[in-house]
């Protein structure tokens, strides 16, 4: 049984590695993550990103509450494997030396989306997660200024022409939800952010930004200092705490 099931594990990876060097896999697919349900089906795919310096941006497709689609341009692999075990990005555990870049993946092959990004992602890396629960340091985001002076809420509509754009050094943000803030602040302080503002609103902001300031969030560099100057203009705030929270390991596999 030990052997079949290695077996079919080397045929899934095999099958997996088919569908990436037949040439199904067009740059196109991730162009529009929008777009997401005009993908061909029966595709999986994890490759080095085609699309540099564009701040990532994940889609899924569901069916009655069901994942059936998922794509991401420009993630880490942080952000990988916190799709594929279903959970945030600060929650993420990553072991030492773990690849910095940034990937494109795609999976419309129906059943079991999340297992198949798993899959593929031990294929190509070898790497597992496991959940535990730990103490954690961790910083809550509040609101310390209700006028929100540095958030301009979207207008109606604004959803189709949501994303990032860069220039004249600022990032600017269109029609981007708090978990966007969260999500960079996780990874440039390197330490796990909760969302405790209770705004659901999609926000429009703008921020100074430069080619340094993407490599200091990529290593969890940026300044506690400075971070929380830039928020407090926003009208938000970072408090250190510690709790209790379910994390996911990643290590490799056995």
């Amino acid at each position: 049984m030990i052997t079949v099931g290695v077996a079919i594990l080397a045929a899934v990876a095999v099958a997996m590695a088919v569908e990436y060097q037949s040439g199904q896999i067009k740059d196109s697919y991730f162009a529009d993550p929008d777009n997401l349900r005009q993908v061909p089906a029966d595709l999986v795919a994890l490759r080095p990103t085609h699309f540099a310096n564009t701040y990532g941006k994940i889609r899924h497709d569901h069916e009655n509450d069901t994942l059936t689609r998922t794509v991401g341009r420009d993630a880490s692999l942080r952000q990988i494997i916190a799709d594929a075990y279903d959970c945030a990005p600060a929650q993420v555990v990553m072991p030492p030396g773990a690849p910095q870049g940034h990937f494109d993946f795609l999976v419309t092959k129906p059943g079991h989306v999340r297992d198949r990004l798993k899959k593929i992602i031990e294929s190509q890396f070898h790497y597992i997660a496991h959940r535990e629960s730990q103490n954690t340091d961790v910083f809550i985001l509040t609101v310390s200024d209700p006028a929100l002076p540095g958030l301009t809420p979207s207008a109606d509509g604004e959803d189709k022409e949501s994303g990032l754009s860069y220039r004249d050094g600022k990032l600017y943000f269109k029609h981007q939800t708090v978990s966007r803030i969260v999500d960079g602040l996780s990874q440039g302080l390197n330490e796990p952010v909760l969302d405790q503002t209770g705004l659901t609103n999609a926000y429009d902001f703008s921020l100074a930004w430069t080619a340094e300031t993407t490599k200091r969030m990529e290593n969890g560099g940026f300044s506690l200092a400075g971070t929380r100057r830039v928020l407090a203009g926003w009208g938000l705030a970072l408090e250190s705490s510690n709790v209790p929270m379910d994390r996911y390991v990643v290590t490799p596999a056995p």
